[in-house]
């Protein structure tokens, strides 16, 4: 017998093609035990096709249907799993779209029904001292800094994005008395703009 389970007087051509067979097994179908995940090697595949010999002399009693069931019903349960963590973002996200954000202390057109309590968020943002000389400089000959400018707006964005996922955790419909307040802190050729943004989450009445 070879390596491969035949008779060493079978004909050659018939050698060729178990190994041509074995080869396109490999490449184009899972050639994987069901039971330990391991590559199977081809004489165990013609045995059988989804069990290991390893594992059939360990466990004679392994039923490969069984297994597949097994396999099916763990992978049907993570699609499961994953599109309902899908379906929750989404919901969140919607509702992180759909909460007003405003510095007045009521909403237009909207009646307040109770307030929930107070949201922050923080944010820091390094500068460099060249982007503050070259800030200073255009500051001083007129124009904008557009650099500076643009690392500000993402500064708040972050900052109006955490406070609005601290609200929906919360389960509010809005967030009101927004205030805004910046600080530098700067030394040894650094800078650091630190951003707090604070205000009161509220439940809308329907």
């Amino acid at each position: 017998m070879n390596a491969f389970g035949r008779s060493r007087f079978n004909h050659p051509f018939t050698v060729l093609a178990s190994h041509i067979r074995h080869v396109i097994h490999f490449m184009f179908m899972d050639a994987k035990c069901k039971n330990c995940e391991k590559w199977m090697l081809p004489a165990d595949v013609d045995i059988n096709p989804d069990i290991c010999q390893v594992c059939l002399r360990d466990n004679p009693d392994l039923d490969a249907n069984k297994i597949k069931k097994q396999a099916a019903d763990l992978e049907k349960k993570e699609a499961e799993e994953k599109k309902k963590a899908d379906k929750d973002a989404q919901n969140f996200e919607k509702k992180l779209n759909s909460i007003i954000v405003t510095t007045a202390f009521t909403v237009a057109n909207k009646d307040i029904d109770h307030e929930i309590g107070i949201v922050t968020g923080e944010c820091v943002l390094g500068m460099n001292i060249f982007l503050d000389v070259f800030a200073e400089f255009t500051d001083t000959f007129g124009g904008r800094s557009k650099k500076t400018q643009s690392r500000l707006r993402e500064l708040k964005d972050k900052c109006l994005e955490e406070i609005k996922i601290e609200a929906v955790d919360l389960g509010a419909d809005a967030i009101i008395g927004l205030d805004l307040d910046y600080s530098e802190f700067s030394g040894k050729g650094k800078s650091m703009l630190f951003l707090v943004a604070s205000g009161t989450a509220v439940k809308l009445k329907n």
